[in-house]
């Protein structure tokens, strides 16, 4: 089992220098605030934000905090394919903060986080990205915030994800962006199917959402080597030592 911890996305930031990160890709940006602690933890990388909302890539686009801190954005759903595709605003009133405030998804909404409408916006897989940009970084983190559609986001990154040492991802663990969508289950089997080791996540199974922080395999001793000098409790490292163990086969 993960080590539960309340705050995933402090962990993320943790290991991106820990694990010597070149390039973060902020899925689902909204407002770019991931990405602009991203960039404080790690000066030099390279920082891709991927916002589908036309309404929140204008705000970003017209931030100049973003500009300084040289973040590549684009107005693009990433996804398992290509082409033109629906996307389904949140129904919420701008003009004040609110936790819906430029939310969406590929999937219409239904019940509080209400859709009614749709904006055709391009899609691209993450490995066709990549290619097409020529990004020649070899030690990528993803962090994926996209309602729902999660699974589709890693199936899209496959002919990269050899390169990917660590990702964030906020998954469901019911259908409440949509009924079919992929769940938690669905996320959790391709993650270790594609080699990586479920290291922490927030919440318990009783939340529709919450949040998971993955590590390819073979760098989990190096995390628990270097990780051993923060200051990270005690109890993380009186869980973390056999598990360490058992991935690497050491006694």
């Amino acid at each position: 089992m993960p080590f539960h911890v309340y705050q995933t996305g402090q962990l993320f930031l943790k290991l991106l220098r820990i694990l010597r990160i070149d390039c973060v890709c902020d899925i689902g940006a909204m407002d770019c605030s991931e990405s602009l602690s991203f960039r404080r933890i790690l000066p030099t990388a390279q920082l891709f934000a991927f916002e589908a909302s036309p309404q929140n890539y204008e705000q970003i686009k017209g931030d100049p905090r973003v500009a300084e801190a040289k973040i590549d954005i684009h107005q693009v759903a990433v996804s398992c394919e290509t082409g033109s595709v629906e996307f389904y605003p949140v129904e919420t009133d701008y003009s004040v903060k609110s936790h819906q405030r430029g939310m969406g998804s590929l999937y219409p909404r239904v019940g509080e986080t209400l859709s009614t409408s749709s904006v055709v916006v391009e899609a691209t897989r993450l490995d066709r990205f990549f290619e097409k940009q020529r990004i020649a970084a070899e030690r990528i983190a993803l962090w994926v915030d996209v309602e729902g559609k999660a699974f589709e986001v890693c199936e899209g990154a496959e002919g990269v994800l050899s390169r990917v040492q660590m990702i964030h991802i906020e998954t469901e663990t019911c259908p409440c962006i949509a009924p079919g969508q992929k769940l938690e289950g669905d996320i959790l089997r391709l993650m270790e199917a594609a080699g990586f080791f479920a290291l922490a996540c927030d919440g318990d199974q009783n939340v529709p959402q919450r949040n998971w922080v993955f590590v390819r395999r073979n760098t989990t001793f190096q995390l628990w080597a270097m990780m051993r000098i923060t200051c990270f409790p005690s109890a993380f490292w009186r869980w973390l030592k056999p598990k360490v163990k058992k991935v690497i086969g050491r006694t």
